[in-house]
């Protein structure tokens, strides 16, 4: 059985406009556990369209880097539905439920984030407002945004900022091996000419990259970069400042975290023959310096024992 703390009640209080079934979903009890709480504490349900939301519908008329990042978070994963009556709806749908409640506090709106019916692991918020989706469909974004979408004119100082909103909302960072040498940087979109945009924008600034096609010939196509090993540090810097241990701007924790714990902890690193732990500076390596060596004068013997035994 759940202890139900003040926190909870207080949530409960807030949101008292979702289902049972949507709170109880969020704070991991039943429904029915949800509706007893509602009634011995006489929380009143609320209907959500008895609700009064509102939300800053000049918000993407100006740039700055929360903008920019807000609207490569929304290229990446939103989509535009258009309503009854002509009214258009901006629909925005993560896992992390953390960084939508950090982007409709940029927007400055209180509409709420309910879970996804479709695949009930995802979150949504839903923002029906025609200003808004407007304003985005005049900086590229359309209906069928993973398809048909093009990239924005992004002022300069801005485009780490829009790419940073993207990578969060569809890019993907893993870092792999037992010593966690290995590190992959890719993302994904079902517009070619947007990923092509992007894929030479990173060039202009050193950022080397490989794009392939996905799902070839199907109806799902659609198309990966991937940054490649030697700008993978460029790339994070980019991503998040010139000091990216006292970055504060919006970001998704998880990848920031992984970025983090590759580029900027020390590294355990075993050498081959002696299992020693190596330094983090000789990460390309796989034998300490001492073993290196020897084995180096031990190819040389062999080298020159096969010459010899060859002359004989």
């Amino acid at each position: 059985m759940r202890n139900w703390s003040k926190s909870d009640i207080l949530y409960l209080q807030e949101n008292s406009h979702l289902s049972y079934f949507e709170l109880g979903k969020e704070l991991g009890v039943s429904k029915e556990a949800v509706r007893h709480q509602f009634r011995q504490h006489y929380i009143r349900k609320i209907k959500a369209s008895h609700k009064t939301y509102y939300v800053n519908e000049t918000y993407f008329s100006t740039w700055s880097s929360e903008m920019a990042y807000t609207l490569g978070f929304i290229f990446a994963d939103a989509s535009v539905r258009t309503q009854k009556k002509r009214s258009k709806e901006l629909r925005i749908f993560n896992s992390d439920r953390k960084i939508l409640i950090e982007i409709r506090e940029l927007l400055g709106s209180n509409h709420p984030i309910a879970l996804d019916k479709r695949t009930s692991t995802d979150y949504v918020l839903s923002i029906p407002r025609m200003r808004t989706v407007n304003d985005l469909q005049k900086l590229g974004m359309t209906e069928a945004n993973s398809k048909t979408m093009k990239f924005p004119n992004v002022p300069n100082k801005y485009f780490f900022s829009f790419v940073r909103g993207y990578f969060d909302g569809d890019g993907h960072v893993k870092v792999s091996g037992k010593t966690g040498r290995k590190i992959r940087i890719n993302f994904a979109s079902g517009s070619k000419e947007f990923l092509t945009t992007i894929k030479a924008k990173f060039e202009e600034r050193g950022i080397c990259c490989s794009m392939r096609t996905l799902r070839e010939g199907y109806e799902n196509e659609s198309y990966q970069i991937s940054v490649l090993k030697k700008s993978r540090k460029l790339f994070y810097h980019g991503l998040y400042s010139e000091n990216p241990k006292k970055f504060k701007g919006i970001k998704m924790e998880s990848k920031y975290q992984l970025f983090i714990e590759y580029f900027e902890k020390n590294i355990k690193i075993e050498c081959l023959d002696c299992r020693i732990i190596m330094d983090k500076k000789a990460h390309n390596h796989v034998r300490c310096k001492a073993c290196s060596h020897e084995r180096d004068k031990f190819q040389k013997r062999e080298s020159r024992r096969k010459l010899m035994k060859n002359s004989d």
